[in-house]
């Protein structure tokens, strides 16, 4: 008589068998997607650190600012009065949310018309942000902002 199928030891051996691979492939996983959730948010970072440069050259000062453990990137068009750059009344505020990353400490960088130049009695250069995983704390990626004119580097 013949019969088809798999015995029950054949069966236990698979079942064990994808339990460890498992076991070695799931924590891998989640270290990378933390890593390139949080890579991605730099980059975001960054391009919103150009964004802001290249509203300010188009004629309006623009601020970017952080907060410290938020994941919140905003860009408000700002304007100097009463030796400070005060937001202007009624113009359109972009908040950008980092998707997997949190950002270390509050920063602020104020880039200047005509030509984009961040304001250095606001912040000097090198400006960096480090920004952390919200689903691994140890990993971290850091946007240094190395020159006046905004150039961002991520580390």
């Amino acid at each position: 008589m013949k019969t088809s199928g798999f015995t029950l030891v054949e069966l236990l051996i698979v079942i064990g068998m994808i339990g460890v691979l498992m076991a070695v492939a799931i924590p891998n996983y989640l270290t990378w997607l933390a890593s390139s959730q949080t890579s991605r948010d730099a980059q975001t970072l960054v391009r919103e650190i150009q964004q802001a440069r290249t509203l300010a050259r188009r004629g309006t000062a623009q601020r970017l600012t952080t907060t410290a453990n938020s994941s919140v990137v905003t860009i408000t068009p700002v304007a100097f009065a009463s030796s400070a750059w005060s937001p202007i009344t009624g113009a359109t505020v972009r908040t950008v949310t980092l998707e997997g990353a949190k950002v270390g400490a509050a920063r602020t960088l104020v880039f200047t018309p005509p030509y984009g130049a961040m304001d250095t009695t606001v912040s000097t250069t090198p400006q960096t942000f480090t920004l952390t995983s919200t689903r691994r704390s140890t990993t971290t990626r850091t946007v240094d902002v190395i020159s006046l004119m905004g150039k961002a580097v991520i580390r």
